[in-house]
């Protein structure tokens, strides 16, 4: 619908009362609806109400159309802070309307005032987003077009409402935009999700899950980048779908907290299966306080040292060329970072060396008695590559302590996963070397080699 077929609409509505509701005026129209400003005749509440596009109607057909309406008034008495409440809906005879009636949210959407969103309250309003979105998934639902434009803002940008149930779709239960089995496209291209884009996403919870954490991921994208996720792909149309399927936005800020930046990265994998295995719904929202095991190991490390300084003188398309480089880069910063772990902390390391084989990095300790370390510490990481477009790589651990130069032992486990680009890759290595320096301190190398139990990277940490 454009803003003359609107003004048209509301030229023939505006007094007119369908139902209990005398519309007022135009508020803002889309590709399939109206929204008008309207006062229920009986009382001084006031509501909005979407008056669908005829050309839609004929379209899909008036049944096809009841359905999608009576899908959203299963909406009616389910309540989230931060969507829009659904109060009623049908078709009036008298007009010949199809509409939606909703609570009235005052405010601009997202797009219209992106550049006025204070970063600071970015993290909030991602959570909000979220925490809708989850709620709508509780309710065995998916909203399915999620974008900048569909939510609006409250004038001091501190809260946001979801709205626009139009497309919503019930796990499993079939899409009344199917005609004799045909998948039509529905939603808003710019914000789909590939594999949504093409009609290849997975009916079940899951599957739907990833599609919304994508969208979510894509209106953050617009809120830490302060432009249209895709802006310069969006003509002509082909160029738009070659950019969803293939291209990888940007998003890089030091004005909003740097999980947000990952979670959003993640969130636009192509890979559906990449954005399950790498977020929670936990991961939209601001890291919870955990205990710090780190601090604890490095107190225990330190307290058994006797000396205060330092005791000596694809299931994405990649590239080859891209995946070497990423695997340089990570190489190159663990090397720096463990050199700079044991420079900052000489009371509880001895002196480090640090050989490389091929993508494997051996840092070593040789025995130290004034550090309690009575064999030679070896440890192994391996970086693998999971999808060089994101930079998202896994991090394998291995260790011993032997009293000669021996092999790396076959047991090895994930120490990281995540983006290369984290500073929780700094804080992995660092639990992984006084980790081991604790066990090494812990044992007696008298007789054999003593294979190290490294703790594994899990999901929960990575989002704390």
């Amino acid at each position: 619908m454009d803003k003359v077929k609107a003004l048209e609409i509301e030229s023939q509505l505006q007094g007119n009362v369908l139902q209990e509701w005398q519309i007022i005026n135009l508020i803002n129209f889309g590709k399939s609806a109206a929204v008008f400003y309207a006062k229920n005749v009986h009382s001084d509440s006031f509501v909005a109400i979407k008056i669908f596009d005829d050309e839609l109607i004929e379209k899909y057909g008036d049944a096809a159309q009841l359905k999608r309406i009576s899908r959203e008034l299963e909406l009616i008495g389910k309540s989230h802070p931060n969507m829009v409440k659904i109060l009623g809906g049908g078709f009036d005879p008298v007009t010949g309307n199809h509409f939606i009636v909703m609570e009235y949210i005052s405010g601009k959407n997202i797009k219209d005032c992106l550049d006025k969103i204070p970063m600071d309250n970015v993290p909030a309003l991602v959570s909000q987003l979220a925490d809708c979105c989850e709620y709508l998934e509780c309710l065995g639902l998916a909203h399915r077009d999620i974008k900048p434009e569909n939510i609006v803002i409250s004038d001091d940008f501190s809260r946001l409402t979801l709205l626009d149930f139009g497309v919503v779709r019930p796990f499993g239960r079939g899409d009344i935009t199917d005609d004799n089995g045909v998948q039509s496209f529905v939603g808003t291209l710019q914000y789909s999700s590939p594999e949504f884009l093409l009609r290849q996403e997975e009916d079940s919870i899951d599957g739907w899950r990833a599609h919304t954490f994508y969208q979510i991921a894509a209106v953050m994208h617009d809120l830490i980048m302060r432009k249209p996720i895709f802006a310069d792909n969006v003509q002509p149309y082909a160029r738009l779908v070659n950019a969803v399927q293939h291209n990888t936005p940007t998003i890089d800020s030091t004005a909003v907290p740097s999980y947000l930046i990952e979670t959003a990265k993640l969130g636009l994998m192509k890979d559906f299966r990449q954005r399950l295995n790498h977020l929670t719904w936990r991961s939209f929202h601001p890291p919870e306080p955990s205990l710090d095991t780190l601090t604890a190991l490095r107190e225990r490390v330190s307290r058994r040292s006797s000396i205060m300084g330092d005791s000596s003188s694809e299931s994405v398309m990649q590239s080859t060329d891209a995946v070497v480089a990423l695997i340089e880069d990570v190489v190159s910063h663990l090397k720096v970072k463990a050199r700079a772990i044991r420079t900052a902390n000489r009371s509880a390391f001895p002196p480090i060396n640090i050989s490389r084989e091929g993508d494997i990095l051996c840092i070593g300790f040789d025995r130290s008695p004034p550090h309690s370390l009575h064999g030679n510490l070896r440890i192994w990481l391996e970086v693998q590559v999971i999808d060089s477009e994101v930079g998202l790589v896994a991090i394998l651990a291995k260790g011993l302590l032997t009293k000669k130069d021996a092999p790396p032992p076959d047991k090895h486990v994930p120490i990281f996963i995540g983006l290369s680009s984290s500073g929780d890759l700094t804080v992995a290595l660092e639990r992984v070397l006084y980790e081991a320096i604790d066990q090494a301190q812990s044992v007696d190398t008298s007789n054999d080699d003593i294979v190290l139990e490294l703790t594994p990277f899990t999901s929960e940490a990575a989002h704390v």
